[in-house]
C-alpha cells in the first residue's frame, strides 16, 4: 500500500505520545482501573501475555490490537504508535474519587507547608533582629 506525500505529512503533524506501546497500554489500563488479570480475561488471553505487551517484549497484532484498543477506549493507532490522542479514556468513579482524595491531601499539605514557612520566617526575623 502506497501512502501519498500529503497523507504522510498529515500523519507526521499529528500529536505524538513518546511513550512506548507498553507504556501507553499500562497507562490506559490504569486509567480504567483494570487489573492485568481483568484485562487478560476480557481478551481471553493469559495475564503473562498482557504483561509482555506492557513490558514491550511483544506487541498485540491484528484482531487483538483492535479488541484491546476498543476495550481501553483508545485507537489502535494511538496504542501502537502514539499518534493522536487517546479517544474516550474514561476514569471509573472510584478512580476519580481517589484522585479527588489525593488532591484534598495535597491541598492540606500545601496549607501546612505555608504555615510552617510563615513560622520559620518569623523565627528567622527574630534571630536576625537579635544579631
Amino acid at each position: 500500500m502506497r501512502v501519498s506525500t500529503e497523507a504522510m505529512m498529515a500523519m507526521l503533524r499529528q500529536p505524538r505520545d513518546t511513550d512506548t506501546p507498553g507504556g501507553r497500554l499500562f497507562r490506559a489500563r490504569g486509567a480504567l482501573n483494570l487489573s492485568l488479570a481483568d484485562l487478560a480475561e476480557r481478551l481471553a488471553i493469559s495475564p503473562d501475555m498482557v504483561s509482555d505487551w506492557e513490558r514491550d517484549r511483544s506487541e498485540p497484532e491484528g484482531e487483538k490490537l483492535a479488541l484491546l484498543a476498543d476495550l481501553l477506549g483508545v485507537t489502535p493507532k494511538w496504542l501502537s504508535a502514539g499518534i493522536a490522542e487517546p479517544s474516550g479514556v474514561m476514569l471509573s468513579p472510584s478512580a476519580v474519587q481517589s484522585l479527588l482524595d489525593e488532591l484534598a491531601t495535597a491541598k492540606a499539605l500545601h496549607a501546612q507547608t505555608g504555615k510552617a514557612i510563615d513560622v520559620l520566617e518569623t523565627s528567622l526575623r527574630r534571630v536576625l533582629k537579635g544579631i
